[in-house]
């Protein structure tokens, strides 16, 4: 029997995905629409011009905190298991990354749901 991988190859994989997705999913969010909402609401003066930019600054904080449970879940059961820490390592990697992508993903399209007049 080969031996297992050592716990830290799951903990720091895991860990740094959990912690970016809570970083992202609080103080990224909120600068994202903090600052855009402003933006928006400074320069449309339409009543409903802001609603896409919204809609996506909500799917992205829904999405992240997804991507915050599933990172978590990756790490317990890593821990759990000593045999599937190796793919569950190569997953949390993956999701670090993923975590990245969602949040560049949600604030391009967040930027790009109204149109700054002047």
């Amino acid at each position: 029997m080969p031996p297992q991988p050592r716990r830290w190859t799951i903990i720091v994989p895991g860990a740094i995905a959990a912690a970016l997705g809570v970083l992202l999913g609080t103080l990224g969010f909120f600068g994202v629409s903090f600052g855009q909402g402003t933006v928006c609401t400074d320069f449309n003066e339409a009543p409903h011009a802001c609603d896409a930019l919204y809609h996506w600054l909500e799917v992205g904080f829904i999405g992240q905190w997804v991507l915050v449970l599933v990172s978590a879940f990756v790490l317990t059961y890593g821990l759990r298991r000593p045999q599937s820490r190796m793919p569950a390592s190569i997953a949390a990697w993956v999701m670090v990354a993923l975590t990245f992508g969602w949040y560049a993903f949600y604030v391009h399209g967040a930027y790009h749901s109204f149109k700054v007049h002047g």
